[in-house]
């Protein structure tokens, strides 16, 4: 009974591990015995224990497939210890051989223990289970074959970018998961899903998964479709089980499919109409007529379910494209129902006419533009000339409107409408329908071809014609008869003139005020005839020749009408001019009061025959007549009042300016020539003069100065003159070119009616630099800038005539003296006088702020008192000359010491007058000394020590290598010169005398 019992145990054993596995999974551990009890079967000492009594805890024991061989995980125990054998293959203690270890199946590992375990002998055999994996098809090759391969439980497939098309012939049969990811399969064929089969349609990223379905699925099991998951059945799904619409995914079909469930929330599932269904109304959206643009014409679609509009906004719905709908004829608009419409589906097409419109041109070019394109088959011509041959094609019709010219051959194939006044010059090839409904004006019989005019309204021609109804209006040819002039002879204004004609020879007598000179120039109902007025004096021939467009007349006749020369009066010597060349003019009279001048120096002027040129209407008449240049005289010159004649001697010594006479020259005036003229001599009444050339004679002052001084704006009165004669100034004019100093030059021109010079010449006059006297320091600036044309100062001299602020800044130039003997201007804080050049003083220095020893002008000092010399001698600002205006003879102060520190030259100009004894002590105790002194006398003969008993010139201290030299000076006192031990600087000019004597004689 125990020895049954272990058995029965042993089989539990063998059998339990493959029932553990398939309860836990592969992550658990399963326990089981290869035999023996539960204990694992403690062995006894020095005995191994059999392998299939041995405890053993299997993992990993339910694999899926992926192709490879799997393995599973043994854990057994050591006996009498807390360790265990682990391992999945082949040990030192253990052999493991598995067999069916790779497909989905059963699959079992025999476990042995080597002769190297120290603990178990013999073998157990283990099974476990391999499961359907799962893979991915990218391809249709792929998926079928995974379909069929029962090593997998779970397809993937995806295809971004890619299309599966199952054939017609294809059959797709699921019995396992089938999920579709991101991809597009079309199916045209069969797709069976099993009992067991799922077809998954979702994506978990932003690309759709999309099954478009044309033929056929007949669904046994379970289709779900996910997020961004699509269907769009456009044939037939039998579903016999489930097929439910997940939130965000999408059915679209095309017929009813049964037991349809969805997400209550945001699935989507429409089942549509064909758009062909006698329910849906396709329609355009206007019925009115549609007429060619030459532009694409896409008229609106409506599509209506039932009454209701069905919307169709940004093309949701449905797309619409048009072909065939820019020419004439029929057009067509294809309507196809979107994939994603909720509403329809299918394709159906419309159809609409694209009729001729009535289109206007205005030009010749625009009508042949619209005639030679077949899409206008309605022209409307308005006002146009035709000026060169047209076609009108068969089926074409022009409506002619406004005022219509036809200038050349119009070859008609179609229907010609006049609606106006169409007038016909050349001719119409008719081989169709031309029709008057107005005014059609033709030559003749031939001016319309082969057919005939269907005429509603009138048609006036210079012949009857055949085989037209209406109203026919035959025009008279026209005769001399037929005319009346309101007058036939004018006088020359200037203007066109012409008479009036008035046609009176027939019932539709015509009379019209203006005249057109050719057959473009169109007033609309009122050209009649033609004829060109004129303007020049002479007989004139008229030709009057009616055009096509007149109703009463045709042909032409010649008559004539005189237009006379008559008399102009110029205003101004241009008018006078082009009178004498207009040989409209037979006499020409010069207005009183009025000079003319006739410039023919460029343009030879001649005054033609049997015309007269008065100068003035009567005797003693105050027209004035100048003429120059080349003048010739065909006709007659009276003359009135005054004719100057101005000849001048060219270049090549010919005469410019003497009347050419070749006519009449009648002088109960005054004539004017220049000495030069030819005429003079041959001038018998009247008055006459001849002139002398204006270069004969020179400018002079009235005071007979040559020379003139500056003194502003002033100028010199001059006069014209020669060494014999002084010309009257109302015989000549003159004007300064230029003003300022140096030479002037004066422009002087002889007086057109002057007796005795002719011409113009220039003359110059000098000026010298002025003085002025300025109060202000607007009168200083003022003066300081004045100058001329080569910016040189007009004045050298600037006296200040009284005391003032200078509130400017001033720069005094180099040339000009300022004469401070009067007054001294002060300047007023923060603005300069710059002073450059010299400056004349009496009382006393500018400060040193402007003259300082680097001044680089000249100072003179005038005095007239020892006082003042000695001032100016021992002041350390700089004074270059001190100049006598009085004899210094007084004895209050013995000695003058020249005291100063200047490094500067100073010169004593004793101006001719006298002084007593000087002492010069040149140099101090603090080295303040003068460079060279000069004593001279720039008039009369100085004198120096008058009235000194001893020495007149006393040199007690001076600095070499400078000099001491006397000029133009008498040296008086009974020694003369004490030089001090300095003889050798002392320089006596020749014109320098020392008396020894105390006193002149």
């Amino acid at each position: 009974m125990k020895k049954i019992t272990k058995i029965c145990l042993a089989l539990i054993m063998v059998i339990m591990p493959t029932i553990l596995l398939c309860a836990c999974g592969s992550n658990g551990d399963n326990t089981s015995s290869g035999g023996g009890s539960n204990s694992g079967g403690q062995q006894t000492t020095g005995s191994l224990q059999e392998l299939k009594d041995a405890t053993v805890f299997t993992k990993n024991t339910s694999p899926k497939y992926d192709g490879s061989a799997k393995y599973i995980e043994f854990k057994i125990a050591k006996p009498n210890s807390k360790e265990y054998f682990i391992f999945t293959q082949s040990t030192d203690e253990f052999t493991v051989v598995y067999k069916n270890n790779i497909n989905v199946g059963t699959a079992s590992a025999v476990i042995t223990a080597t002769s190297k375990n120290p603990y178990y002998t013999g073998s157990a055999t283990f099974n476990f289970t391999i499961t359907q994996g799962s893979c991915t098809a990218t391809s249709k090759a792929d998926l079928l074959s995974y379909l069929n391969n029962n090593n997998y439980g779970e397809i993937e497939f995806t295809a971004l970018g890619n299309t599966l098309e199952l054939d017609t012939n294809d059959i797709l049969n699921i019995e396992k998961t089938l999920i579709l990811k991101h991809c597009e399969i079309v199916n045209n064929g069969t797709i069976n899903i099993g009992l067991n089969g799922r077809l998954l349609i979702k994506s978990t990223d932003m690309n759709d998964c999309i099954l478009r379905n044309n033929g056929t699925i007949n669904n046994g099991g379970n289709i779900v479709i996910g997020g961004r998951g699509y269907i769009y059945n456009n044939n037939k799904i039998n579903n016999n089980n489930r097929l439910f619409v997940e939130s965000h995914g999408r059915l679209y079909t095309n017929s009813v499919i049964n037991k349809v469930t969805k997400d209550p929330a945001f699935a989507t599932y429409y089942t549509r109409t064909s758009i062909l269904d006698s329910n849906i109304h396709v329609t355009l959206t206007d019925s009115s007529p549609i007429y060619y643009t030459g532009s694409e014409i896409q008229p609106d679609v409506m599509v209506k379910i039932g009454t209701s509009v069905l919307s169709n906004k940004n093309n949701r719905e449905y797309t619409v494209e048009y072909f065939n709908n820019i020419n004439l004829g029929k057009a067509s608009v294809v309507i196809t129902a979107n994939e994603n419409s909720t509403s329809i589906y299918g394709t159906t097409t419309l159809y609409f006419d694209i009729l001729p419109k009535e289109t206007t041109v205005n030009h010749i070019n625009g009508l042949k533009t619209l005639l030679s394109d077949p899409n206008y088959t309605k022209i409307i011509a308005q006002g146009v000339y035709i000026s060169e041959p047209i076609t009108i094609s068969n089926g074409v019709t022009v409506t002619f409107t406004g005022t219509t010219i036809i200038n050349s051959t119009v070859t008609n194939n179609g229907t010609i409408i006049n609606n106006n006044n169409l007038y016909l010059i050349k001719t119409i090839d008719n081989f169709s329908t031309v029709i008057n409904n107005s005014n059609l004006y033709i030559v003749d019989r031939n001016s319309v071809t082969h057919n005939a005019i269907n005429n509603n309204g009138t048609i006036y021609t210079n012949e009857s014609l055949d085989n037209v109804g209406g109203t026919i209006k035959l025009r008279k040819q026209i005769t001399l008869d037929d005319i009346s002039a309101d007058r036939t002879v004018f006088d020359y204004n200037g203007e066109s003139q012409a008479p009036t004609y008035t046609f009176t020879g027939s019932d539709d007598a015509l009379t019209f005020d203006t005249l057109y000179y050719y057959d473009e120039d169109i007033v609309d109902g009122k050209i009649n005839y033609r004829y060109i007025p004129q303007t020049e004096a002479g007989k004139i021939n008229v030709l009057i020749a009616f055009t096509i467009r007149s109703q009463a007349y045709y042909g032409e006749i010649t008559t004539s009408y005189t237009i006379n020369r008559s008399t102009l009066t110029p205003n101004d010597s241009t008018e006078l001019i082009n009178g004498i060349k207009n040989k409209n003019y037979s006499t020409i009279i010069l207005k009183e009061n009025t000079n003319y001048t006739l410039d023919c120096t460029s343009d030879p002027l001649t005054l033609l025959n049997n015309t007269t040129l008065k100068i003035g209407n009567n005797s003693n008449s105050t027209a004035v007549l100048h003429y120059k240049g080349e003048f010739s005289n065909n006709g007659t010159i009276i003359n009135n009042g005054t004719l100057i004649s101005d000849a001048v001697i060219n270049d090549d010594n010919y005469s410019f300016g003497n009347i050419i006479n070749n006519g009449d020259i009648v002088n109960n005036g005054t004539m004017i020539f220049n000495e030069n003229s030819t005429l003079y001599n041959s001038i018998s009444t009247g008055t006459k003069y001849l002139r002398t050339d204006i270069n004969n004679y020179s400018l002079r002052q009235t005071n007979g100065e040559q020379n003139y001084t500056y003194s502003g704006d002033k100028r010199p009165i001059m006069q014209l003159m020669n060494n014999t004669t002084i010309i009257p100034n109302t015989n000549y004019r003159y004007y300064y070119n230029n003003w300022g100093i140096g030479n002037v030059s004066i422009e002087i021109i002889s007086n057109i009616n002057s007796t005795l010079i002719y011409g113009e010449t220039t003359d110059y006059i000098f000026v010298k630099a002025g003085t002025c006297t300025v109060n202000s320091c607007d009168d200083l600036l003022n003066a300081v800038n004045d100058t001329n044309n080569q910016n040189e100062n007009n004045y050298n001299t600037i006296i200040f005539g009284s005391d003032f602020e200078i509130a400017k800044n001033i720069t005094i130039p180099s040339d000009i003296t300022l004469d401070c003997r009067n007054y001294i201007p002060s300047t007023k804080a923060g603005y300069t006088l710059t002073l450059n050049g010299t400056i004349i003083l009496e009382t006393k220095l500018f400060g040193n702020a402007v003259l300082n020893k680097n001044y680089s002008g000249k100072v003179i000092a005038e005095v007239s008192t020892r006082e003042k010399f000695n001032y100016f001698c021992g002041h350390v600002t700089p004074v270059d000359v001190i100049k006598l205006m009085a004899d210094i003879l007084d004895d209050t102060v013995k000695e003058i010491t020249l005291d100063r520190e200047t490094d500067r030259d100073l010169t004593v100009d004793l101006n001719g007058y006298s002084m007593k004894k000087i002492t010069i002590n040149n140099g101090n105790a603090t080295s303040k000394y003068c460079h060279n002194i000069t004593f001279t006398s720039t008039t009369s003969t100085g004198r120096i020590g008058v009235g000194s008993t001893t020495y007149g010139v006393v040199i007690n201290r001076f600095l070499a290598p400078y000099t001491i030299t006397f000029k133009n000076v008498d040296i008086y006192g009974t020694n003369g010169i004490n030089y001090g031990g300095y003889e050798q600087l002392v320089k006596l000019d020749k014109t320098a005398t020392i008396k020894n004597l105390a006193n002149p004689d």
